[in-house]
This record gives structure tokens, sequence and C-alpha cells, in this order.
């Protein structure tokens, strides 16, 4: 499979060949040491307040509040008052995030449902097969494993593409930032099979943490790893490396919406003038693929103006201008939030270029499904405190292109499956496996907790029943 950065060059002999840094990214500016995220304050202020929305602190709370009950004294009464705030307010951010997700339920699109193959169109002939995860974060100490229904997954799809968030290798790991160790991409390596490759993204909020020269320098040797995994892997994010082609018919563009840093001209950007520069008009192109990084963190619904910009980037459906010019994007798989979000069907009408409908033999309109995945989780994380039971779950993604069945011209989607998968902690191992994850087993466990709080704050009024 050839995969070059223009229809002819390729990437690796590109890479090699330019110096460390050029214009606009100057190898000189100074970079935050540390920042949490890449919002407004208003959206970090949000940002914040998600991350308390822990269900079992609510329960938690509320039996401690009954355990205060049981005494009477001065000090019980102001921290039963101080509980009782806490309890309201994490009620509230509770129930506000439920109510924020009903206002934002998926509505006016089909929902494609996990574990099942969906056939969008009926294609003849498909001409590649393509897979897709979402966040690889960095895995710390942990070893990285994949179970065998993941390898089986992806064996006959010669693609994988996947977001590398951060920077690759960085030793010098300061708060706040993501990097790997250069170990990932053996691990990275250890899910192929026969001929199958990796395209990485390196265009996300944390792409220039440790500047824009380590930034250049992770991207060459993420192109280039060792000699035993050499020909394995490929990368594109950078301002220069926006899009690739593969095999000249498909293009496949990636943007990040958001960067932790002031200075980050050298990442491939999310902004609507950029988007149209990235997407690929060539005659020979039959299909675009958009893997941006956008939406936000922890939230495992998607807010309705990204599912109106999703629609908007499949079928251009506002924009006043002649349907030859239109730039319709036909897949779009994003990352970012770290959770896992709807994976939906959007119609389009195929048109001639004098913007009349197109018909098939039987007279009939041809409508087209398009895909969009809007955040495809974490495929890995190493998280150990807080993120290490809320980031580890994920979407894996495989799906055939081809000519459409009704009109050759045009190419569109054909079967494709999904799955849900998380990461399971054996000690110093994680094991990607397909799978919902944990969200019942932790319930049990703050259930648990609960009860056993309750009955060592009971027993010694239990006690005093025998002298």
């Amino acid at each position: 499979m050839k995969i070059t950065r223009d229809g002819t060059t390729e990437l690796g002999p590109y890479y090699t060949g330019i110096a460390d840094s050029v214009s606009p990214c100057d190898p000189n500016a100074k970079m935050k040491c540390c920042s949490f995220t890449p919002y407004s304050y208003k959206e970090t202020f949000k940002w914040a307040l998600k991350m308390l929305i822990l269900p079992g602190g609510i329960a938690v709370a509320i039996i401690i509040l009954l355990i205060f009950e049981l005494y009477d004294n001065v000090v019980i009464r102001i921290l039963t008052s101080v509980f009782s705030t806490i309890t309201t307010f994490l009620i509230y951010l509770y129930s506000r995030e439920k109510l924020l997700k009903e206002y934002h339920r998926i509505r006016n699109y089909e929902i494609l449902e996990p574990g099942k193959e969906h056939e969008l169109n009926i294609i003849k002939n498909p001409m590649l097969s393509i897979g897709f995860v979402g966040d690889i974060m960095m895995m710390n100490e942990h070893e990285l494993v994949f179970d065998t229904p993941i390898k089986e997954f992806f064996k006959a799809v010669p693609l994988i593409i996947g977001n590398l968030e951060g920077i690759m290798p960085e030793q010098n790991n300061k708060f706040a930032k993501q990097s790997h160790i250069e170990k990932i991409l053996e691990q990275l390596a250890s899910l192929l099979k026969y001929n199958n490759k990796w395209l990485l993204c390196t265009s996300n909020n944390h792409s220039v943490d440790f500047g824009n020269k380590k930034f250049f320098e992770s991207t060459k040797k993420t192109q280039n790893p060792k000699d035993e995994i050499k020909e394995k892997f490929n990368a594109f994010g950078r301002y220069d490396v926006p899009k690739v082609f593969v095999e000249k018919k498909l293009c496949i563009s990636t943007a990040t919406e958001w960067s932790n840093q002031k200075c980050w001209d050298c990442t491939s950007q999310f902004e609507d003038s950029k988007l149209d520069s990235y997407y690929c008009c060539d005659d020979d192109v039959k299909f675009n693929i958009l893997y941006p990084h956008w939406g936000f963190e922890n939230e495992r619904y998607t807010r309705r103006k990204i599912q109106k910009k999703a629609e908007e980037l499949l079928t251009c459906k506002s924009q006043e201008i002649p349907e030859d010019k239109k730039k319709k994007w036909d897949l779009i798989f994003g990352h970012h939030p770290h959770t896992r979000q709807p994976v939906i069907a959007v119609e389009d009408m195929l048109k001639k270029p004098d913007g009349t409908r197109l018909l098939d033999n039987q007279n009939k309109e041809i409508i087209v499904k398009k895909l969009v995945a809007f955040s495809g989780g974490n495929f890995t994380s190493g998280a150990k405190w807080v993120r290490r039971k809320k980031h580890i779950h994920g979407i894996i993604m495989r799906c055939k292109i081809g000519p459409l069945d009704k009109n050759s011209d045009y190419y569109a989607l054909g079967k494709l499956r999904w799955e849900n998968t998380w990461n399971v902690k054996d000690g110093k191992k994680k094991t990607v496996e397909i799978g919902i994850g944990i969200a019942t087993r932790t319930r049990i466990y703050i259930l648990l907790i609960g009860i056993a709080t309750l009955i060592i704050a009971l027993l010694p009024r239990i006690l005093e029943l025998f002298p």
C-alpha cells in the first residue's frame, strides 16, 4: 500500500529530507510549563465541574449524612451542614449532566449499534478496508497488550488510523502533559498482522507541549522507527502534512480544534478555511476522510453544534455555492473527548454539477449514507488515579469503501462494524479488550464500600449496648 503526502511524495523521505523546524514553527517559541485544558475560562470551569461528577461521591456523602444523624453535638452539626452543601452540589452536577445528555440526545439521525455488521450502501468491488481507533494515551509504566479478538478484528484491514496523543519520545514527563516512551511503537506494532500499517495522527492539543522542535523530532521518529518495525508506521498532522493519499484514490485529513499552547501553527488546525484546503479535489481521489481532534473532554453526549457541524461537513446543505464546488466529506471519525460518543449515519442526496438530482436506472433519487463517529474514546490509557476508570473505554471500527452500485462514479461506505473496547489492568499489564467496560462493577464496589463504612460507623453505638 502506497501512502504519500501529495500523491507522489512518500512520507519517509519527505520527513527525513527537510529541516527540523521550518516556518511557521518557531523552534524558540516559549511553551506553558503547566496547562490543564485548551479551552476558554468558561469551558475550563465546566471541564473542572465535570471531573467532580462521580456517582460514588454522592453515595458516600449521603451515607455520611445518615451516620451523622446518630450523633448530636456541635462538631457533628457543623459537619452535617458542610456535607449537606457538598451533597447538594454533587447532586446538582450529576443532574445537570443528565439533563444535558437528554438535551443533546441524537434525534434526527440513525444511530448505529456496536457488534453488528452494518451495510450503509451497496458497493461493488471494495477498493479498500480502513480501521479506526481513538486516542492512544501514554501508558506510563504499564505494558500494553492486545487481546486476540482485537487482533482478529483488524487482521484483514491493511490500514489502521489512530491518534497518538502527545509526542514520542520524551523522558521529562511534566505535569498535565502527554508523552510516550519509544516502546509504544513496538507495542502498537504487535497489533498488526501480515501487511497491516498504522497511520498515526500527531495533531492534537498536546502536540507542542514540549515545544515545536520536540514535536518535529517526534513526528520523524514516529514515521521512521527502529528497523524491525520501520515499514509499519506513517505519521500525519504536521502543518505541512495535514493529509495523506492512499493509492491516490483515498484522501485522509486530520486537524485539531484545540491546543494547550498559544504557539501551535505547526499543527494542522480545525478551521473552516484550512479544512477546505485539506479536502482533496484531485480527479483521482474518490473518497475523503476527516479525522478531527474536536469536541469537549469528559462528555459522553455530543453537543448539538457539533452534530450540526458534522452534518454540514458531510452534506454542505447550507452552502449557497454550485454543487461542483462543494467540498463534502465522506466519513468523519473524531477524537479528543476521551469518552465514547454515538456513531451515526447521515443521508446525503447525490446531485449533478448543475444542482439537479442524480437519478438511478429506475428514475429514483440516489441517496448515499455517510458516517460520523463523534468520539473514539481512549484506545489505550495508562491512567492511575481519578481517570483510571473513566478514561479506559474506546471504540474501534472497520469499514469497506468502493464504487456505489447505483453509480460507479461515486465511492461510498459499504459494510462496517464497530465495537466497544476497554483496558483491563493486571498488575503492570494493561490489555485492550472488546467489551462495554467496568461501569456496573464500579457501582457494586461503591455499594460495598458504603455498606462497610456504615457498619464501621455504627459499631461504637452497637458496642454501647454491651457494658
